[in-house]
Formats: structure tokens, sequence, C-alpha cells
């Protein structure tokens, strides 16, 4: 049921590997879910320096528990008087984890010098020097990732799972975190923007309701009633900063659709839209399966793991589908070309980059360390390892 429910929402369809699942559940605690940036030399960002060049550049470690991207700009914002779009980052960590990663602030205006700062609770950062270059999109080698699986049913034992593991091509699905995961909104979201369906993308953000049960869906309840944003923001007392910014707007200028997604942070904007290309490379990785040669718009090459394919996402560049299996998927969505008309050429390995691997069995706990390339999800080699229901990798 699990992997019906898995095609659905986020367009994962296959498994990679045969064993028999171990079940169990992540991030239990923010602990038992550790990631550390590898920068492009491929250290880790706790083993950076304090190394100052000169420059524009303020190059900071960041340590965030239990605390999500956005979150973290709008804090190291503050904290440096700057813009969200002064703060650069080379990708976005987990939230319900302890993440390591190096950001750069543009210019800072006030807490230029200083050692260590923690400038909210569960935000602590660490001064390595002013650069001439600042950090930018894609600027990491990968990530290292320390996690416990908890409840597990060890129906495999780690050898069996570690050779299958290194042994097969896992898919390189993008991971739940991507689409929302309990609330997987954020395709529908991007799609709607793209098509420029704006009532339709705040429907989606204010309205559609946690599949756990969760006291706010009452307030999502009331939007889907009668779209008062005005009673909605009475009776709610903390909703998430990016939906109190479109009810403050609705509840002044009702039907105002387009005006209320202006007020989502750029970031936020292109989170979505990109979720809504995730989603379709999910499907197309789904409907190819393993094909061993390369069709149009991809190419062999080689990755730590031997060969992989490289295969392009899409893009302006495209003036149709580049293959007969991206056509399909584009059908399912009745996709005009032009939806993609600003977006820059990118491209995406089919499988995974594993490598270090290691796994250890406790009482009814499993232990892995390992390193994947950068974009590469760790809930994807876990969902190989654990084959259970969805929610469990939220």
């Amino acid at each position: 049921m699990s992997i019906e429910i898995e095609k659905k929402l986020f367009g994962m369809a296959r498994y990679s590997t045969k064993f028999a699942g171990v079940g169990g559940k992540i991030k239990i605690i923010p602990e038992d879910f550790i990631v550390t940036e590898l920068t492009e030399n491929g250290i880790p960002a706790t083993e950076e320096k304090l190394h100052e060049q000169g420059g524009l550049y303020l190059h900071v470690l960041v340590k965030k528990k239990n605390m999500d991207h956005h979150t973290m700009t709008k804090h190291l914002t503050r904290f440096f008087s700057v813009r969200e779009e002064d703060i650069g980052t080379a990708g976005i960590k987990d939230k319900k984890a302890i993440t390591y990663q190096v950001a750069s602030i543009f210019n800072p205006k006030k807490n230029m010098r200083f050692s260590y700062a923690k400038p909210i609770s569960h935000l602590e950062i660490w001064n390595l020097g002013k650069r001439k270059k600042g950090i930018v999109k894609g600027h990491l080698k990968g990530n290292a990732f320390e996690i416990k699986i908890r409840d597990v049913d060890f129906v495999a034992n780690e050898n069996e799972i570690k050779e299958s593991l290194q042994t097969n091509k896992i898919f390189n699905y993008y991971g739940h975190q991507r689409f929302g995961c309990l609330r997987p909104i954020n395709p529908l979201v991007g799609y709607a923007i793209l098509k420029k369906e704006h009532r339709k993308a705040i429907d989606l953000i204010i309205g559609t309701e946690w599949l756990d049960d969760r006291d706010e869906n009452k307030f999502r309840r009331i939007w889907n009633e009668d779209n008062n944003a005005q009673k909605i923001l009475d009776e709610w007392s903390n909703p998430p900063l990016h939906e109190k910014l479109i009810l403050q707007w609705l509840s002044k200028r009702p039907n105002d659709y387009s005006g209320a997604v202006s007020r989502l942070p750029k970031n936020l904007i292109n989170l979505f839209k990109r979720s809504f290309i995730s989603l379709l490379w999910n499907k197309y990785l789904s409907k190819r399966g393993n094909h061993e040669n390369p069709l149009s718009g991809e190419r062999t090459c080689k990755t730590i793991n031997g060969k992989n394919l490289e295969i392009a996402l899409p893009s302006k560049e495209w003036s149709r589908p580049l293959n007969e299996i991206w056509k399909e998927v584009f059908e399912e969505y009745k996709i005009d070309m032009k939806v993609f008309s600003n977006e820059k050429h990118s491209s995406r390995l089919a499988y995974l980059d594993i490598s270090n691997l290691e796994i250890i069995l406790g009482n009814e706990m499993m232990s892995l360390k390992f390193k994947l390339s950068k974009g590469q999800y760790a809930t994807i080699l876990l969902r190989e390892v654990m084959k259970t229901d969805f929610k469990n990798y939220c």
C-alpha cells in the first residue's frame, strides 16, 4: 500500500533492492539525524578553519537544530542586518535534524567581529573570516550522514543490506521532504504558480490539511469553507510566517491572490517551482527503470560507484519533450512547455553515489554512516533500507 501512496504523492514507484525492509522510524529526536556538509574540496564543514582573505563576504559555520532553512535564513538576516538575498548557502538541509553547513553573508552591517554567537536557541554560528567570493547553490561536494533508525524489525542482517546497497544501482529520487512530506503540497503549488493560477496556489497553501491529525487543520478547514482570512488570523495565534503574510494581505485585499503570492519569499517560490520539476523527475525515473542504453537527453558518466547516467531536467532549452518517457510524463499533467521559460538548464544523476557506508545493529536500532554526492537525499537510501510507511521517513 505504501508504494502506491508514494507513487501518487511523490512519483516513487520502485525500489532498487530486493531484501525485506527493517521497518522502524527515523528522526524521533533531532540527534538521530546528523548532517555535515562537505565543501567542494570534500572537507567536512566542521573542519573549516578561520581564514581571512579580505573581501565583502563573511563566511560562517552554521549549526542548526530542529530548524528549517527559511527560519535559519531569517535569523541570519536579522543578526547581520542584511537582506535575504545577501545570505548564500550551498543547499537546504533537513529540518528535524542537527545540521552543519557553511554560509556566506554579503557585506554584513553589524556583528562583523565575533568568534562564536548564538542568535537564537538552536542556531549557532562560528566566524570563518572574510572571503572574496560568496557561497552559491551547489557550492559543495556532498553531505555526510550519521543516522539512527529506531524500532527496527531486524528482518535482514547488516551484511546483506550493505552488500545489496553497494551492488545495486539505487534510484536517485528526490526525497519526501522536497515535496512537503506529511503535507505534500509543494509541487502542486509550484505548478499552479508556473501556470499563474494564483488562486489555486493560495487555496493549496492555506487550505490543505496535514495527513496526520493536527490542531491547525481546523484553521485550514475555515479557509475551505469561506476563504475568511481575517477569521483565521483572529483564531490562529501562531500560523507559519509565510502563511501569516498571505492571510494579512488577503484580509485587507480580498481576492488579490497574485498579490498574496508576491508576499512569499523568493526562495520559497523557487522551492515550490523546483519541487514540481522534482516530481516530474521522480515520475520519469519510475517509468524509465534500469534501461542500460542512454535515451535522448541522457549520457553515460562515471562517478564514485562506477557507471551512472546524467539526465537533463526540463528547462527553457526544451521546445518539446526529449524522449517518449518525458512525453508520457508531460501528458499526465497536460504540460505546456512555456511553463519552463524561466528554468535554466540543469541535469541530475540517475543513481545515488554512496560512499563510506557503515551499518551497525543495536538493541532495536540500526545506526548508519555514509556520504552522498550533492543534491542526493539520505531518506532515499533509508527508504531502501526500511521499506515502510512513508510517514516514518518524515
